[in-house]
């Protein structure tokens, strides 16, 4: 299935996402061979370039007409640094200030790709909808109005990207297509091969953040907050090390500090305080301390219209869902039932910013960090998302 936008896109023209890479490349050829009327359009969102002066951009942007022009599509070039410098990287920012570790990722997704692009193609490019190369899938919700579309998990569960389309609104999903979500990952390869793009199957994939590229994060970052040393402690008020800021390192991150003992070994962040300017470490990874079940989260997001419906009456429960957290590279599910609190009676606007979510996980999930992104699924469908506020155990640490 490629959408369920596939039959009100007939006719209609389709804008497509391209960056010079395997999966967006795909994406276009799938809708050029269906016939449909497309437009390439390449994002720049930051003014980027490595030590020797040399624009990676440059480099996609030549890509992406070379691939448009074997595909006999028009392509133009967008520029979103602005955009993207406000509605995500300043956040971005304050949120490393304030100790978090957001996702700048899933901001991108709703507030520039799915946001500021989508609108810039039907406003000025004559596009009505916007075709990325996603691993996920659409379709029209079964309980809906007929209007209202569900996000559903790509068939390939190790490129699966509903993570990172979450917050992604309704409005913006009615006008999106994902051609690769019912596909496995070698078939892109193999369809990029066979039909004259073995250039761009052989790229090296890029699964980094997209202002960042191959630089260090820490030393990139560090280019935009300020310095702040401070000390690493025991959870016993021992102090092991020194740190060279609070937005240097993540809850469950593995760290040498180098003057200390169990320098060959290294430590595991469980905590950091940016009032005290304190990061708190344990010698074990499996530590009791860096494991959670319960939680509390804000800043929820549903991908349909409405929040769901058992969560607007008082104390409700989602019932089989599950909540997947993005730690690293890598990343868990755990059943979870999810509670609404809401100060007020049921019937209130629970969307509003009041709101909090409460989760109780079946099994502990590790080293969580607040401001990380939690996603709800119930089966295949992606029904939202929130922001992890409160990650810490209860112990008897005083924390």
């Amino acid at each position: 299935m490629l959408s369920a936008s596939v039959a009100a896109a007939a006719g209609k023209r389709i804008a497509v996402a391209l960056s010079g890479g395997v999966d967006s490349t795909v994406t276009a050829l799938l809708l050029k061979q269906k016939g449909y009327n497309l437009l390439g359009v390449y994002m720049r969102n930051w003014d980027e370039r490595d030590e020797n002066g040399h624009c990676h951009g440059d480099e996609e942007w030549n890509r992406v007409q070379s691939v448009c022009n074997r595909l006999d599509i028009d392509c133009v070039q967008v520029n979103f640094v602005r955009e993207y410098w406000t509605n995500v990287f300043e956040q971005l920012l304050d949120g490393y200030r304030q100790g978090m570790t957001p996702n700048p990722d899933i901001l991108c997704n709703r507030e520039i790709k799915f946001s500021a692009l989508l609108n810039r193609c039907q406003e000025k490019l004559g596009a009505e909808y916007l075709a990325t190369g996603h691993y996920a899938q659409l379709r029209i919700d079964p309980d809906g109005d007929g209007k209202e579309v569900q996000l559903l998990k790509g068939v390939d569960p190790s490129r699966d990207q509903t993570y990172f389309l979450a917050s992604v609104r309704q409005s913006a999903l009615r006008r999106a297509m994902f051609p690769l979500g019912g596909m496995m990952k070698n078939s892109v390869f193999e369809l990029a091969r066979t039909n004259g793009f073995e250039d761009v199957a052989t790229l090296p994939e890029s699964r980094g953040l997209c202002f960042i590229g191959k630089r260090n994060f820490t030393k990139f970052i560090s280019n935009y907050i300020e310095r702040k040393p401070g000390l690493v402690k025991l959870t016993c008020g021992k102090v092991v090390g020194e740190h060279s800021g609070v937005h240097t390192l993540t809850r469950g991150q593995h760290a040498i500090f180098g003057k200390y003992e169990r320098d060959e070994i290294g430590y595991y962040v469980c905590r950091r305080d940016p009032i005290t300017n304190t990061i708190y470490v344990v010698t074990d990874s499996q530590h009791p301390i860096l494991y959670n079940t319960d939680f509390t989260m804000s800043s929820p997001s549903w991908t349909n219209s409405s929040v769901p419906e058992s969560l607007t009456t008082t104390d409700g429960v989602l019932s089989g869902v599950e909540i997947e957290p993005y730690v690293g590279p890598e990343r868990l599910t755990r059943s979870a039932a999810i509670r609404w609190n809401q100060a007020g009676s049921a019937g209130e606007d629970i969307r509003s910013d009041c709101g909090e979510i409460a989760v109780a996980c079946g099994l502990p999930i590790r080293a969580i960090a607040p401001g990380q992104f939690g996603v709800f699924y119930q089966g295949d469908v992606c029904i939202g998302c929130a922001q992890f506020k409160d990650a810490l155990p209860m112990n008897d640490y005083g924390w």
